[in-house]
């Protein structure tokens, strides 16, 4: 063609994007030697030395390992979506991790898992979301899962609760069983409360039926909305008395 334009940094021809300070710019226009008679636009060359822009803070992804801290949440399971696990960054400046929880979710954890974080993904995941920092460094991070109700779980607080309700004059009367017919607990289960916010359980509790004329054996009286904390089962504010309830996939306790 009759007129070229090539962009060069550093004295090669490149993409002008990454620059950084002190980067030389030059752009040139060349013409061709028969059209330069005929064409308006001269040859030409400008060079500019790139100044002011703000200096990305690098941050090694040592420091990030020390402050990014991982929390398992659910139920020991086989199945993949009665637990999870979940990153946050707890130091400065505020880093967004992105999708990362996404890598390491339904995997089936149970206590004592390691959970390895590969330095590829982790670097990935940061430089794709935090623009303004430049992340160096390299090595794998592990992590042990904790923190999942598994058979040592603390469920005297619910049969506390059921305890409690059945003494009360008013007991709610839900498909025309009463929870004062609950009689001996025979067995508990738990599972993920997959219908509530955030980090909830539901459990069922199993008793006999005090109603020597009813044909039912057995009675389920379910809770849901239960945070667990400090290995214990918690927060049962209202109840379902039942005469079946599908617990095949939820943790035996009793």
């Amino acid at each position: 063609s009759e007129i070229t334009i090539s962009v060069s940094v550093n004295g090669k021809e490149t993409s002008t994007s990454g620059l950084k300070n002190g980067d030389t710019v030059t752009f040139e226009i060349k013409v061709a030697k028969d059209a330069e008679k005929k064409n308006p636009i001269r040859a030409s060359k400008k060079t500019y030395k790139v100044s002011g822009l703000k200096e990305r803070k690098t941050i090694s992804l040592s420091s990030v390992y020390s402050n990014l801290k991982m929390k398992a949440e659910g139920v020991k399971s086989k199945h993949k979506s009665e637990n999870s696990i979940q990153f946050s960054y707890t130091g400065k400046p505020k880093l967004d991790l992105g999708d990362l929880d996404d890598s390491y979710d339904n995997k089936g954890y149970v206590n004592g898992n390691k959970v390895t974080v590969k330095a590829s993904i982790l670097l990935k995941k940061l430089r794709e979301n935090n623009p303004d920092y430049k992340f160096t460094g390299s090595g794998n991070h592990t992590y042990t899962v904790s923190g999942l109700v598994d058979k040592s779980a603390d469920y005297s607080k619910l049969v506390n609760y059921v305890d409690s309700e059945k003494k009360k004059e008013d007991s709610k009367i839900v498909y025309s069983t009463s929870i004062t017919k609950l009689g001996d607990l025979q067995k508990v289960y738990v599972g993920r409360d997959t219908y509530s916010d955030g980090n909830k359980y539901e459990a069922i509790l199993v008793y006999t039926n005090s109603d020597s004329d009813s044909d039912e054996k057995a009675l389920y009286c379910k809770l849901d909305g239960l945070t667990f904390k400090n290995g214990k089962l918690q927060g049962a504010d209202n109840y379902r008395i039942t005469s079946d309830g599908d617990v095949d996939d939820m943790l035996q306790l009793k």
